[in-house]
């Protein structure tokens, strides 16, 4: 049996621009208002299949500063058939439980 999410959690999905172009993309997945991101995850789509080969290189992927939302920056080579990112953030009730914003370093 996998993890069982807090109760009252949402998930909240965001896409890159997609193109044939190879370099840095960014995308972020905004939470709804009264929510924090505590996590999240990204998948690499080429050619609008999920492609999971290892040829993605992920410079950044975190919760933003604010905690508002799912930050991914990453790179990948030209592709003919086209590739974007999918950004997921897993939000929950910020009130929750005494949850409280802690700024933190990167």
């Amino acid at each position: 049996m996998g993890v069982i999410p807090p109760s009252g959690y949402t998930i909240q999905v965001a896409y890159s621009e997609g193109g044939t172009a190879g370099g840095m993309r960014e995308v972020k997945a905004t939470c709804p208002a009264g929510t924090i991101a505590i996590g999240g995850g990204h998948r690499l789509f080429i050619g609008g299949t999920q492609i999971a080969d290892g040829t993605l290189k992920v410079q950044w992927a975190s919760p933003d500063d604010s905690l508002s939302a799912y930050e991914v920056h990453a790179y990948h080579a030209p592709v003919s058939s086209g590739w974007h990112l999918e950004a997921t953030a897993i939000c929950l009730n910020a009130l929750k439980k005494g949850l409280a914003h802690a700024k933190y370093d990167r």
